[in-house]
């Protein structure tokens, strides 16, 4: 397993709210998950219960509420023949997705603001986790790019104070991941991070949190903008082969 990939599970599932089914089904859904997010499970390719329990040497029962939140999460889909595939990327699906991101990052960063604000929690941590990343986004890595802008995320989920939009959030990351991946084929995007996070700490430090939420959700934006761009590209390529 990667680095990346690992860490992506850490995150995602680093609080006790994950407990949505039994200890194995949730083993279950985390290596199909990450089978389909790495490409070991190809987008469009057919998948069914018996050849999944086979792969993941896992019993039916546990396998079948796995495949169900994949289901839910929009990373498998069933057709009206019953028959099961991975979800191919779709600009739509990407652009919902980003859209709800938006709107609940905005939410954890006016609380990470708020909860300053009150004096219940500090910016140092932020800021010298920030410029770790400065000196590390020299390398132009867009691997290293997704693992900086997770550990800049998961802090502010620690320090927003408020579960219920963290639940909510990480089931919409869980979905959004593969378009994620598409950084990693691009190293354009690296800088524009950091000036965009560097913007939001500024903020972060002054009084007014609904442009700390502004600048959050341009920030999510811009990866929005960024990933239809890729996934215009990547189809043209597919279409020109196919």
């Amino acid at each position: 397993m990667s680095m990346h990939r690992d860490s992506i599970i850490r995150y995602l599932y680093s609080s006790d709210n994950h407990s949505l089914g039994s200890n194995t089904s949730e083993s279950v859904f985390q290596q199909i998950w990450s089978a389909i997010v790495d490409g070991d499970l190809m987008p469009g390719s057919s998948v069914t219960e018996e050849s999944l329990a086979r792969r993941f040497k896992v019993s039916r029962t546990p396998l079948r509420e796995a495949v169900q939140r994949l289901i839910g999460a929009g990373l498998i889909r069933r057709s009206r023949g019953r028959a099961m595939y991975v979800s191919e990327p779709s600009i739509e699906v990407m652009e919902k997705l980003t859209l709800t991101r938006e709107r609940l990052e905005g939410l954890v960063g006016w609380h990470v603001w708020d909860r300053i604000r009150r004096g219940e929690v500090s910016l140092d941590e932020l800021i010298a986790l920030h410029k770790r990343h400065k000196r590390l986004a020299l390398t132009k890595d867009p691997i290293l790019m997704l693992e900086l802008g997770l550990q800049f995320h998961q802090l502010l989920r620690k320090l927003c104070g408020n579960e219920v939009v963290v639940v909510m959030l990480e089931q919409v990351l869980l979905a959004l991941e593969p378009y994620r991946r598409l950084v990693k084929m691009h190293t354009e995007r690296c800088d524009d991070i950091i000036a965009e996070h560097s913007r939001f700490l500024e903020l972060l430090a002054a009084d007014d949190g609904d442009a700390v939420e502004s600048a959050m959700r341009k920030h999510i934006a811009a990866a929005r903008d960024f990933y239809r761009t890729c996934l215009t590209e990547l189809m043209a390529v597919e279409l020109a082969v196919s």
